[in-house]
């Protein structure tokens, strides 16, 4: 029951992750300056500290 619960949430959350993609890819500017300048610094430290 539990892996069904799993599979419903993926399968219906699906097109919301296509649509964010497909937003995303229309924006390298925006996706450079964030995850460069923002997120990447933070997983980059974590990965270095294991």
């Amino acid at each position: 029951m539990q892996q069904y619960k799993k599979q419903l949430i993926v399968t219906l959350t699906l097109p919301i992750q296509v649509f964010i993609v497909h937003f995303l890819s229309k924006k390298p500017q925006w996706i450079e300056h964030y995850y460069s300048n923002g997120i990447y610094p933070y997983i980059s430290k974590t990965f270095r500290f294991f």
